[in-house]
């Protein structure tokens, strides 16, 4: 079983303002672009769908090239615990006109299992459904209320214009070549956001090759934007940020174990199958005891402990954090895939 690896990223970017005289674009951590009202962001899903993003960043604050126009720097996507990733830049560029063009490379540096690499960014709904989008022409609403249909759109396009439900254009993209894209309705997994991805890889990427995108930003409803330049930021102990020391696991006996907060019931079906009754869940054998259920979701190797004694401790961990079920997710692909043990 992969142990459990727990990043506090700090994303800091500089406010974006918007108005009738225009807004202001700037890179953010690992190589995104943050424009009014969204950023994108490099981004790849693996074969057990875990996502990954920049893990780490050049100094890229003291880069000579920065400047008004121009600014590029340097990321690398992690792939999993290992050390398979994306080495990456990104090269932002300004013109006279309020444009701004990015340029994202990625570069793998091992062979990896994946199922897609993109750029991606999101934008809310409250403001954009009921609204449209311009995909080469032809115009897509974008719903109101959630539907059944979680892809509003999948395919190639080579310019996007995002619409918001009073009319105007928010966002202009204009690709370099045809891109094909993904537009995704997060509705469905509790948020109220659009997905957009431009995908640069689909399936496994070759140690060595390169991935690319290229793309014109403009947003005509807040006027032309202006490239602001990274600035370094540097977070030390003080009145302000302690350090943390994180632990995944929990000491018996502490404050922090909560073993007792809920029943646990061992075996697991010991009083027989969960019942909806009414407006909670009951066990077939004791009926009458309302019951409430608190889990988490184990995906992919995470249902795999590598020994007996492992998967002891975990489910130990997990009864003290206060859990009384899991969600086995993910585990089909270890069942059947060939040359494997499981």
């Amino acid at each position: 079983m992969n142990r459990s690896l727990v990043c506090l990223c700090i994303f800091i970017s500089l406010v974006i303002s918007k108005g009738a005289n225009g807004g202001t674009a700037s890179a953010v951590f690992g190589g995104g672009l943050a424009l009014p009202g969204t950023t994108f962001l490099p981004h790849a899903f693996d074969t057990m769908w875990h996502g990954f993003g920049p893990v780490s960043v050049a100094d890229n604050a003291d880069n000579p090239t920065n400047n008004a126009s121009v600014t590029k720097v340097r990321f690398r996507m992690a792939l999993g615990a290992d050390d398979k990733a994306f080495d990456g830049t990104a090269t932002f560029t300004a013109d006279a006109a309020g444009s701004i063009r990015a340029e994202w490379r990625l570069v793998a540096t091992a062979d990896a299992e994946l199922n897609e690499t993109y750029v991606g960014g999101n934008v809310p709904f409250w403001k954009f459904g009921g609204g449209k989008v311009l995909l080469d022409g032809r115009y897509l609403p974008l719903p109101a209320e959630v539907t059944k249909q979680r892809h509003l759109y999948r395919g190639s396009v080579t310019n996007l214009t995002l619409i918001d439900r009073d009319g105007a254009e928010r966002l202009r993209i204009a690709l370099d070549a045809p891109t094909r894209i993904l537009l995704q309705d997060d509705r469905h997994w509790k948020t109220d956001d659009l997905s957009i991805r431009f995908f640069v890889a689909f399936g496994p990427v070759k140690a060595g090759a390169e991935y690319s995108l290229a793309a014109t930003f403009t947003t005509p409803a807040d006027g032309p934007l202006a490239l602001v330049p990274p600035q370094k930021y540097r977070l030390a102990p003080g009145p302000d940020w302690i350090p943390l020391k994180y632990d995944p696991w929990i000491e018996a006996g502490t404050a922090l174990d909560f073993t007792d907060v809920l029943p646990h019931h061992a075996p697991a079906g010991k009083f027989g199958r969960v019942l909806a009754v009414g407006d909670h869940f009951e066990f077939e054998g004791l009926p009458c005891i309302p019951q409430r259920f608190y889990g988490v979701n184990l995906c992919g190797t995470a249902n795999l402990p590598e020994s007996r004694e492992e998967a002891d401790r975990f489910a130990a961990n997990l009864a003290r954090i206060g859990y009384n079920a899991v969600r086995i997710h993910h585990h089909e692909k270890w069942l059947v895939s060939k040359g494997r043990q499981t």
